[in-house]
């Protein structure tokens, strides 16, 4: 906190309140992780059913990977498409989940665009300790949050 000045201090600060600590959630963009290109979806073929947004990641060198469902996309960066044209529909982008205009029709399908991570605050208090008048300190945790 003692690289910030007052108004950021208070900004977070007002932040914590305003989340009544570890109560709400709320969208946190990272910038080491927030964007994909032509990320593999599977959408359900011959239906409409919505389909979840998701990242693969996978440690390099050996078979071992990870998914993380995308529940904060940026609606105005997405775009789904099907053998690399675009697919109508709509954006969910509370929760990830892209409903078609049309039934699935057999493909290949990826999704591009940005997204950010629903967080909240790991604590009920805020842990903000003044050492002198103008030099604060905070140990403040954030935890990701599945919808």
């Amino acid at each position: 906190m003692g690289a910030f000045n007052a108004d950021d201090r208070q900004a977070l600060i007002n932040m914590f309140v305003a989340a009544q600590g570890k109560w709400a959630c709320f969208r946190v963009f990272d910038p080491t992780d927030y964007f994909v290109t032509n990320e593999p979806l599977a959408p359900p073929i011959g239906s409409s059913t919505p389909v979840q947004l998701v990242r693969n990641y996978a440690f390099p060198g050996s078979n071992v990977y990870g998914t993380a469902l995308i529940q904060a996309p940026v609606a105005s960066t997405v775009v789904i498409n099907k053998d690399g044209s675009p697919v109508d529909g709509t954006l969910n982008d509370q929760l990830g989940l892209f409903t078609p205009s049309s039934p699935w029709a057999p493909g290949t399908f990826t999704w591009t665009g940005q997204y950010d991570r629903w967080m909240r605050f790991d604590s009920d208090w805020g842990a903000f300790t003044a050492n002198a008048l103008n030099a604060f300190t905070a140990d403040i945790d954030l935890v990701e949050v599945q919808r």
